[in-house]
């Protein structure tokens, strides 16, 4: 029988009384006629025995030496319906890693050796045997009923108190209170480190609406499970409740550990580190948000420079367009003056000098309008030096522009974080400045071109050059200054030939001046192909200079978000430097309450036991059964044998 079941026997039943005496009689009738053999079965016997004695104690044992043990305990207790101790039973372990003899102690009404045959001596409260290596069990039945609990438990049904044996059987409304304290009686080591678990089992079939505040209650099979839980150092006062009909119910079962072989508190290092490594990474991810900040400002500074340069340039653009009509009128005079006097020459009677007395004059007047005051070059570098002021301002503003780009993981990282972190204006913000950004990297892209130097910097290269080409004196090749000085020239030769008689020179003069006016005709249809770019140059710039001043706005606006965006990445650092050390005092104060004393391992049956390493209690109330029904003995039909007859013959 296990300790656990060690409840009181019941009374024998009296036909079971009368089949033991039946037994009694005819054992006590054998003996009397074998009387003769009892000698020799008293020699077996102790020879047996003596056997049986020198295979339990080995011949290593009489040298009375100490084992070398550890010891554990597990302290069984019966106790009644109502929480009373009825019986408490401890099974001793002992762990022996040297052979010898071993010396327990412990106030015990009786041992039990539960390993081999070998006795136990006692003496007084000390219990000795002769143990081998390995495991040695042996099994005490304490002289005190004492635990280190005062455990209490009381019944109601349908709201009045009833008794355990008035409850079997019963249906209703059913309550079970369970209440535990510490018993002063005993070492405090047992109730300041262990906890305990209290389970109750009800039968599925009779047990309904079952409610326990603060337990675990699982289905097992068709029944119902019920745990509470105490934990060390604290009382227990827990209640279980259930409908129940034709009820009955196994013992509650109690089970006693130390908390730390049963609660592992969890390791927290892992996470305080991984916040450590959050708050240096939002530590990073700030400095790396300052750096945008500075590049964006950095950024909105060149597309203010952008926005001014291209209204200048705006505005010069439309001098020239301006200018542009009056040169190309201009122009429209030269060649027409140029193609009539080709025309006349050609024409003319070359054998009179008189028409070509004028001809010089009206040279000269041409090249004067090409390259004399207020003519047309002197025009031409007016609008010349307006467009260069312009386009240095441009190219100054967009050269402003950063040129590197913004790597894609950090930008994606800095994303995730503003969503993460941020607020929904936060993330707005974000996108409206990465939109900014990108704004910005296609007006530098399309200014500079793939390569650098095919964009639309190349185009406004192009009519700066021109326009130098145009505004340019002789010395410098000036297409309007060396035509000024062509004309010159022709004039001056023109009086020369005509006043040394050279009129042979006529013809060549008049081809020169056919072939001067064709060629000054194509230079014409040039420039007014140019005027009508110009012009329309012009008109469309005014969306690029519209687009320009949108985008300086937004990039001031990008400036201040991204300067948001920094204030409160570095908000956010000052808030998550401290996180870990915060975390760990958290999770401290919230682990505080559930730090118990570890158990120092301690005997429970005696103070004098050493080395001591676990103790564990188990306990069980009795069951509340219904008492089973008498049952009437069968009457024996069998034939009786010789053994019947004789045992007649005695009681006559």
């Amino acid at each position: 029988m296990s300790p656990m079941n060690s409840n009181l026997e019941r009374p024998a039943a009296p036909a079971k009384r009368r089949r033991l005496a039946r037994t009694g009689l005819v054992a006590l009738l054998v003996v009397t006629l074998s009387a003769a053999c009892i000698p020799h079965a008293l020699a077996l016997s102790q020879e047996g025995g003596q056997k049986a004695a020198n295979k339990a104690v080995p011949a290593s044992s009489a040298q009375a030496a100490a084992a070398l043990y550890e010891k554990s305990e597990i302290v069984y207790a019966n106790l009644a319906a109502t929480g009373t101790p009825q019986a408490v039973y401890v099974v001793n372990r002992f762990d022996v890693a040297a052979p010898g003899t071993l010396v327990d102690h412990g106030d015990y009404t009786d041992v039990k050796n539960l390993t081999n045959e070998s006795d136990l001596v006692r003496s007084g409260d000390v219990t000795t045997v002769d143990v081998e290596e390995g495991v040695f069990y042996y099994q005490g039945d304490a002289a005190q009923t004492t635990l280190p609990w005062n455990i209490a438990l009381s019944y109601e049904l349908d709201g009045k108190p009833i008794s355990a044996d008035e409850l079997a059987g019963a249906s209703g409304a059913l309550a079970i209170r369970v209440t535990t304290t510490r018993n002063a009686a005993v070492d405090p080591a047992f109730y300041d480190s262990f906890m305990l678990q209290i389970t109750f089992t009800l039968k599925g079939q009779g047990s309904s609406d079952v409610q326990a505040e603060g337990a675990t209650i699982a289905s097992a099979g068709q029944d119902w499970t019920v745990a509470f839980t105490a934990l060390p150092g604290h009382d227990g006062d827990f209640t279980l409740k259930a409908q129940v009909s034709d009820f009955s119910m196994d013992g509650a079962q109690i089970a006693a550990l130390p908390y730390s072989s049963v609660v592992d508190l969890p390791d927290t290092g892992e996470m305080t580190d991984g916040m450590a490594d959050l708050a240096s990474a939002v530590s990073q991810l700030t400095d790396g948000t300052a750096q945008l900040a500075e590049g964006i400002d950095l950024l909105a500074e060149g597309a203010q420079g952008v926005s001014e340069g291209a209204e200048g340039f705006g505005q010069g653009l439309s001098k020239l367009d301006g200018g542009s009509s009056y040169l190309v009128s201009v122009s429209g005079d030269i060649r027409d003056a140029l193609a009539a006097i080709a025309s006349g020459l050609a024409g003319a009677d070359l054998g009179s000098l008189a028409d070509l007395e004028r001809l010089p004059a009206t040279l000269r007047q041409l090249a004067d309008g090409l390259d004399g005051s207020g003519g047309l070059r002197e025009s031409v570098a007016t609008v010349q030096q307006g467009y260069a002021q312009a386009l240095g301002v441009l190219d100054g503003a967009i050269g402003a522009i950063p040129a590197g780009s913004i790597d894609e993981a950090a930008l994606g990282s800095l994303t995730a974080l503003v969503k993460g972190q941020g607020t929904e204006a936060d993330a707005a913000t974000l996108e409206q400045l990465t939109q900014y950004y990108a704004a910005a990297q296609y007006v530098r892209g399309a200014y500079v071109g793939p390569n650098g130097n095919d964009g639309a910097k190349a185009a406004f290269d192009g009519a700066s050059a021109l326009l130098d080409n145009l505004a340019a004196d002789a010395s410098s090749d000036g297409a309007l200054a060396t035509s000024a000085q062509a004309l010159r020239a022709m004039a001056d030769a023109l009086e020369s030939s005509l006043g040394a008689g050279a009129l042979d020179q006529l013809p060549a003069l008049v081809e020169g001046l056919s072939g001067l006016s064709s060629e000054y005709g194509r230079f014409h249809d040039g420039l007014a192909e140019y005027a009508s770019g110009l012009s329309s140059l012009s008109s469309k710039y005014q969306d690029f200079a519209s687009g320009a001043s949108q985008f300086a706005g937004g990039a001031g606006d990008l400036a201040g978000g991204a300067n948001d965006l920094s204030d409160g990445m570095s908000a956010l650092d000052e808030s998550t430097a401290t996180l870990p050390e915060t975390m760990r005092e958290k999770i401290g104060e919230m682990t505080a309450e559930f730090d118990f004393p570890e158990f120092e391992p301690v005997s429970f049956v005696s103070s004098e036991n050493a080395n001591v390493t676990a103790v564990q209690f188990v306990m069980a109330t009795s069951p509340i059964e219904k008492p089973e029904a008498p049952q009437e003995e069968e009457a024996d039909t069998s034939e009786p044998t010789l053994w019947d007859r004789l045992l007649a013959l005695f009681q006559g």
